[in-house]
């Protein structure tokens, strides 16, 4: 899996992010998602208890 930079981290925490999907017929949809964290990063896993 592909890590993140501090660089893109540091972007994520303080600019308006956007999400975007498209449907099955190719009709987009994107808008800004203000929630969006950085919580694992590349090769980390969460602990299993």
């Amino acid at each position: 899996m592909a890590k993140l930079t501090q660089e893109m981290k540091d972007l994520t925490a303080s600019q308006q992010c956007f999400v975007a999907t498209v449907n099955a017929d190719g009709t987009p949809n994107a808008g800004p998602k203000r929630s969006t964290r950085v919580i694992l990063d590349g090769g980390q896993e969460r602990q299993r208890t």
